[in-house]
């Protein structure tokens, strides 16, 4: 009986991974420098999907847009991280069973009458 719960519990947690992969991969996430020069476009699941470079920015110098783009990417990133993160904690705490749930199964198959009040062991 405990390892078809606990095989049932881990199918059940297999399968809302799952899902969240999925619900991860279309939450977008979309980032703006604060002068617009530069847009990011990327999912929770911390893939890229679209990356806007203005032309003004452009005709600066290669090194102030390779620092730019890092800055930029990074703050993209944290906020996918950030989305990433409370969509998991959402998982955690649907996912986590009561334990009294699961003790409660237990109990049943031990109720008053299966027990000898002199040595406390289950009378078959």
């Amino acid at each position: 009986m405990f390892d078809n719960l606990m095989q049932n519990l881990f199918l059940n947690t297999q399968n809302k991974i799952e899902e969240e992969k999925k619900v991860l991969e279309e939450k977008i996430i979309e980032y703006s420098s604060a002068d617009d020069y530069i847009k990011i476009k990327l999912n929770a699941n911390i893939k890229v999907l679209d990356i806007s470079i203005s032309p003004n920015i452009i005709s600066e110098d290669k090194e102030m847009l390779e620092d730019f783009l890092v800055v930029n990417f990074n703050k993209a990133i944290e906020l996918a991280n950030k989305a990433r993160e409370e969509q998991l904690e959402s998982i955690k705490t649907e996912m986590m069973p009561d334990i009294n749930d699961i003790l409660g199964s237990f109990s049943d198959d031990f109720d008053d009458d299966n027990f000898d009040d002199n040595d406390d062991e289950i009378i078959q």
